[in-house]
């Protein structure tokens, strides 16, 4: 195991987990800006799915010597921030569904991005607990948003640490 690669993907690590703190006290925002039954339901799948992989990744940290709180993520922040204030625009109101709809879509395409660099990282690390945990993570991402792969930057696969 390569031990310099350690310290980066704790820090990776940690802000995946506040991503998933951000990402929990945003959704229940956007869930109450739509008026279509499904979406909210929709919304409410994705909360309980951000719940179960921040409990992940804290039964992770423990089995480390690392706590999972720390490291704000930035990026999150901004994306989340950025659709906060497009949300309050009057303009968007016709298209409330759709829009809340595509927000979902980019915080969850930023999601699996990173648990596939992590992925990566545990996998270079030779931590296969850890690195199962990421894989199971992102498959549930895809399963939650199959038309993610068409706008992602990044495939899985190509993921280089």
């Amino acid at each position: 195991m390569d031990d310099s690669l350690l310290p980066p993907y704790f820090r990776r690590f940690r802000r995946l987990y506040s991503c998933e703190l951000q990402l929990m006290s945003f959704l229940p925002e956007l869930q109450s800006r739509t008026g279509s039954r499904h979406l909210v339901e929709e919304i409410g799948n994705y909360i309980h799915l951000c719940r179960e992989r921040r409990n992940a990744l804290e039964m992770l940290a423990a089995g480390h010597p690392v706590s999972a709180a720390g490291d704000q993520c930035s990026e999150m922040a901004k994306l989340i921030s950025q659709n906060r204030h497009m949300l309050a625009d009057d303009a968007v109101t016709h298209l409330q569904n759709d829009f809340v709809s595509d927000i979902c879509e980019a915080v969850h395409c930023k999601l699996i991005q990173d648990y596939s660099l992590l992925r990566s990282f545990a996998s270079k690390l030779q931590l296969p607990e850890d690195a199962k945990a990421f894989e199971g993570m992102v498959d549930r991402l895809i399963g939650a948003f199959p038309r993610l792969w068409d706008r992602m930057d990044v495939m899985p696969s190509e993921v280089v640490v």
